[in-house]
C-alpha cells in the first residue's frame, strides 16, 4: 500500500492492525506519535531561521512554533545565553546586545536595544511542523520518513489494545535514528537528504 498522505497512513495502520473498528482511535494514535516525535526530533529538517523584532523593553517575542533555540544572532554575531537571574544582575545600559535570557514567552537582550533593522536580529531554532490532519495531508518529516509515523502509531495502538508495544517501539526508534543520521550526514556533506525507507 502507498504511504504518501495522511489518509493513506490511516488506511495502512488499519491494515497492519487488521481492524476496521478503530477509525477515530487511529487519528489519536497518529496525534500522540507526532506529539512525542516533535519533542524528540532535532535535525536539519525541522530547523529554520527567523527574524526577531524588539519592543520598548528590549524584548523579542519567541516564535510560536519554537521547540528549542539553537542560536540568536545580532548582525551575524552570536549572542550568549544566560539565565534571567544573571541578566538582571547586570548594570542597566544600552548598546549592542551580547547576551540574552528567556523571560516567559520572550527573550530579553542585554545591553538593551529597543530597535533593530529588519534582518539584524535572527534566531536559528528547531520548530514544530504542522501536524497531519484532513487538511494537512503531508509535512516535511512525513515525506522523508513515513515509516516513523506508521511504527509510532502502531506502538500507540498496541498500548491501547493491551498488547506488547516493544516491537513497534524498537522499529520507531530505528526509524528515528535513521532519519537523524541521514539528515545530519547530508548536512555535513552539503547535499539534499535522501532517506532509506525502513517501511517494509
Amino acid at each position: 500500500m502507498s504511504l504518501t498522505t495522511y489518509n493513506e497512513l490511516q488506511s495502512s495502520i488499519a491494515d497492519w492492525l487488521n481492524r476496521t473498528d478503530l477509525t477515530s482511535q487511529i487519528k489519536d494514535f497518529i496525534a500522540i506519535t507526532e506529539s512525542r516525535m516533535y519533542r524528540e526530533l532535532k535535525c536539519p529538517l525541522n530547523e529554520k531561521i527567523g527574524n526577531l523584532s524588539l519592543d520598548a523593553n528590549s524584548e523579542a517575542t519567541i516564535p510560536s512554533d519554537l521547540i528549542e533555540v539553537k542560536d540568536i544572532f545580532h548582525k551575524d554575531l552570536p549572542l550568549q545565553r544566560v539565565s534571567l537571574g544573571e541578566l538582571y544582575r547586570y548594570v542597566d545600559q544600552s548598546g549592542t546586545p551580547t547576551v540574552y535570557a528567556r523571560k516567559g514567552g520572550k527573550y530579553v537582550l542585554y545591553p538593551s536595544k529597543t530597535e533593530v533593522t529588519a534582518g539584524d536580529l535572527q534566531i536559528n531554532y528547531y520548530y514544530e511542523l504542522p501536524t497531519l490532519s484532513d487538511s494537512v495531508q503531508v509535512n516535511l518529516i512525513f515525506q522523508y520518513s513515513p515509516e516513523l509515523f506508521l511504527y509510532g502509531a502502531l506502538r500507540e495502538a498496541a498500548t491501547f489494545l493491551g498488547q506488547d508495544p516493544s516491537v513497534w517501539d524498537a522499529r520507531y526508534s530505528e526509524a528515528m535514528s535513521l532519519l537523524m543520521r541521514h539528515t545530519r550526514e547530508s548536512e555535513t556533506a552539503g547535499s539534499t537528504p535522501i532517506m532509506e525507507s525502513g517501511y517494509n
